[in-house]
C-alpha cells in the first residue's frame, strides 16, 4: 500500500509520508528504499512524529508497530 501511495503521490507531484509498521521498516528496507526513489519520507511506526506514536514509544521503546506482534 505504500509503494502505491508513494508512486501516486510522485505522478502528481505532491509530497508523501508513508508511515510503515516499524517491525516491516526494519525487515523490509528495499520496500522502504523503493518509497524512497519515488520521493515519500518513510517512517517507522509508532513514531516520534505523532501525539500516539510517542505515548506508545513511552509505554515500550520497542514497540513493533503492530498490535498482533504483541
Amino acid at each position: 500500500m505504500g509503494s502505491a501511495v508513494a508512486l501516486a503521490a510522485a505522478l502528481f507531484k505532491v509530497k508523501a509520508h508513508v508511515f510503515m509498521v516499524r517491525a516491516s521498516y526494519y525487515a523490509k528496507p528495499l520496500r522502504r528504499y523503493l518509497m524512497q526513489m519515488y520521493g515519500a519520507e518513510v517512517h517507522p511506526s509508532p513514531s516520534e512524529l505523532t501525539e500516539f506514536g510517542r505515548k506508545l514509544l513511552r509505554e515500550n521503546p520497542n514497540h513493533p508497530g503492530s498490535w498482533v506482534s504483541q
